[in-house]
């Protein structure tokens, strides 16, 4: 995509973004994760924090590295998108040996006090309405349809389905960004929660007359980092880059699944 658009590749790297949750297994679950990725060509986690809806309470933080100039071709060889990529993997270890010092730590255990003040109750709800948003809320809303279609509000499903069809390329058009949505507490409360930094390499700087293709590793079994520290209105990016307009890329199925699609579109992702 990069070549393709002659878009600068900016490495970002998030530190603590794979402690956010962990990973459920259970006997069979290998046999269904490979028939998911068969069929649905998506990897299948089931992902599992405090109390097992929420995210565990860990430091994530983003650091934004110097952006990769990339000359457009509209057909790229293999040798040319392996020497763009091998940049880019380059890029990434050269920010995690400059920034590991001041973000890893290798044990760390924060206990909540008894009494809880009010802000770290609503970094707790929204941390935890997020992930069962994210990790069912399209699975919720298809058992929803499904129930409405056996009802008297089975014209409202059907009604939904054609516009559903008629909107499935939205998302590859740059989407629908709502700034009513971008600004909504939840994300700030969100944000807080971990809490998520950003940061930035020295020299990062971009051309407000440019696109940049940010590409983040790892992204952990829900990605974090990058929506709160690029991805809304309550992010440190934002407040220093008025002039850029953030999108995130997500894979197409989640545009299938009914009323979140709605949300995420509206959130600024396509």
């Amino acid at each position: 995509m990069a070549l393709q658009t002659g878009s600068p590749l900016v490495p970002v790297i998030s530190f603590g973004e794979t402690d956010v949750f962990d990973q459920m297994d259970f006997p069979g679950f290998g046999f269904l994760r490979d028939l998911v990725k068969n069929t649905l060509q998506i990897g299948l986690v089931i992902p599992k924090g405090t109390y097992l809806v929420c995210p565990n309470r860990v430091r994530v933080s983003t650091v934004v590295g110097r952006p990769i100039d990339v000359e457009k071709n509209d057909n790229p060889t293999s040798e040319q998108i392996d020497k763009l990529h091998q940049e880019f993997v380059d890029g990434i270890k050269k920010l995690f040996e400059e920034y590991k010092g001041n973000y890893m730590k290798i044990l760390g255990i924060e206990f909540a006090p008894l009494r809880i003040p009010m802000h770290r109750r609503y970094e707790t709800l929204a941390a935890a309405a997020w992930f069962v948003v994210i990790a069912f809320g399209g699975f919720i809303g298809l058992i929803i349809c499904l129930y409405l279609l056996f009802t008297s509000l089975w014209w409202f499903v059907l009604l939904y389905a054609t516009w559903i069809y008629l909107d499935r390329h939205t998302c590859e058009n740059g989407g629908r960004i709502s700034v009513w949505v971008q600004n909504w507490r939840w994300w700030y409360h969100l944000k807080n929660y971990f809490p998520v930094n950003y940061d930035c390499a020295p020299g990062f700087a971009l051309d407000a007359k440019r696109n940049y293709l940010f590409c983040c590793f790892p992204h952990g079994v829900l990605p974090v980092g990058p929506f709160n520290a690029l991805g809304n209105a309550w992010c440190e990016f934002y407040k220093t880059h008025r002039e850029f307009k953030v999108k995130s890329a997500i894979l197409h199925q989640h545009f299938l699944l009914p009323f979140v699609r709605e949300l995420a579109l509206a959130g600024g992702t396509s």
